[in-house]
């Protein structure tokens, strides 16, 4: 594991695809839970996620890294 992995090692998973952002009061700091805000993260009759991003596991996670190689083994462009 590189340095570039290390500093991720202990990051959510919610929080690399920004869906962590807020707290329970709405402040802007994240808290370990999926920000659910019916209409802007989730459509809840349906149960989908709205990412922030249009291409969440493409290049937008891609940039969390500063190795390619090492991002390769987390991203997954052909998605898109």
């Amino acid at each position: 594991m590189g340095p570039s992995e290390l500093n991720l090692t202990n990051k959510p998973i919610i929080n690399l695809l920004s869906l962590d952002q807020l707290n329970a009061q709405q402040e802007r700091r994240a808290d370990g839970i999926f920000d659910f805000l019916p209409g802007i993260t989730i459509i809840t009759s349906n149960g989908k996620i709205i990412f922030p991003v249009r291409e969440p596991f493409g290049d937008d996670l891609r940039s969390k890294f500063s190795n390619n190689d090492i991002a390769d083994n987390y991203v997954y462009d052909v998605l898109y």
